[in-house]
């Protein structure tokens, strides 16, 4: 995978003007967990419990979360943690939390990237 990812390409782009930093941080703080906890957990995860049992669909849920991201090194990291975001969407039977808590990982991951941390 490369050395810069599509988030800090995003924090850090040419023009360091406030309002496109502003509108950079939409995309990984706001759309992606929308999108991708939709995409995830309201229908794969769901889609795959018709077929499988609840603890096959969460690991194969998780592990399409990681290979969707498109980053090898990192599809072993990003599986887990769509397994988990499985477990809470399931435990908590409200999508609202896997999807708020993916947006605070993406702020962090932002926030670090524009900080160089």
């Amino acid at each position: 995978y490369g050395v810069e990812g599509p988030v800090a390409r995003l924090a850090n782009p040419a023009d360091k003007s406030a309002r496109t930093l502003l509108l950079s941080a939409i995309t990984p703080c706001v759309g992606a967990p929308l999108y991708e906890e939709l995409q995830s957990r309201a229908f794969l995860l769901q889609a795959m419990t018709a077929a499988l049992p609840l603890r096959g669909a969460l690991v194969a849920s998780g592990v399409l979360f990681g290979a969707q991201h498109m980053q090898l090194g990192l599809l072993l990291p990003l599986s887990v943690t769509g397994f988990f975001w499985g477990v809470l969407y399931v435990h908590s039977g409200n999508l609202l939390v896997p999807m708020l808590i993916h947006a605070l990982w993406n702020a962090r991951i932002f926030l670090g990237s524009y900080l160089g941390l």
